[in-house]
């Protein structure tokens, strides 16, 4: 969940969030966590990366012996039909700034109120 996202919810929302959240820590609290790190992401196809997004997913263009692009793996092996792949590669955070403090786009807080009909 995108923490601007998040940072916007009506107070009980946040509220419930943080119960949940610390109800799934006690629960799983004492298992072993490894660290994680979360960036925001999008899928973009293999053939449209630049060296960095290459780099980052773990591959390597180069030209091969008929002077074609060809993309391997970082063990080497040959990437087949890589026009066709699609892979994740980090991005800027695809939530925009004007969201940082808008709630207009969240349900309204409360019970609806019952129409009474004349």
């Amino acid at each position: 969940m995108p923490r601007s996202l998040a940072e916007t919810m009506p107070l009980p929302w946040q509220q419930q969030m943080t119960h949940l959240l610390a109800e799934f820590h006690r629960a799983y609290g004492h298992l072993s966590w490894p660290a994680y790190r979360v960036v925001p992401s999008r899928h973009e196809r293999l053939v449209d990366l630049d060296e960095d997004q290459l780099a980052e997913v773990g591959v390597i263009m180069e030209i091969d012996s008929d002077g074609e692009l060809v993309y391997r793996e970082r063990t080497g092996k040959l990437i087949e039909n890589a026009e066709d792949r699609t892979v994740l590669v980090s991005c800027l955070d695809p939530i925009p700034q004007s969201y940082a403090n808008a709630n207009q786009s969240t349900p309204p807080r409360g019970f609806p109120q019952p129409t009474l009909n004349a």
